[in-house]
């Protein structure tokens, strides 16, 4: 079983913050491109190395599947690290997309925007 790193994390809701319009990222955007390379966050890298079961990441490792989580996980990312037998799960706002790849504007749109949603929600 995959390790979940942001499991309160609450959904991309279409619809405006700041009276920017938001598309929505369909999920199936991401799950037509895999796999697909992804630079993992320092934090993210961090936390793995620190839980009971150690799972060794690279800081650029190859996602193996897409997946939405529902209002609780958003769209969140499969790695199977290469000498590991454990997968794991992490929120897609832990990963950076390379720029040239074509949905990589759409990544760091949803990216921005479930962030704002989290700090919105975190001051309520």
């Amino acid at each position: 079983m995959g390790l979940l790193f942001h499991p309160t994390t609450p959904a991309l809701a279409a619809g405006t913050i700041s009276k920017t319009p938001v598309k929505p990222l369909p999920p199936a955007t991401l799950e037509t491109a895999v796999p697909f390379g992804v630079a993992l966050m320092p934090d993210l890298i961090e936390y793995l190395a620190r839980q009971q079961k150690l799972v060794i990441v690279k800081p650029v490792e190859t996602v193996s599947g897409v997946t939405y989580l529902g209002d609780m996980g958003g769209i969140s990312c499969r790695i199977q690290p290469a000498d590991s037998d454990s997968a794991v799960i992490v929120s897609l706002t832990h990963v950076r997309v390379p720029r040239n790849l074509p949905f990589a504007k759409a990544v760091l749109d949803y990216q921005k925007h479930r962030v704002k949603m989290l700090k919105r929600q975190s001051y309520n």
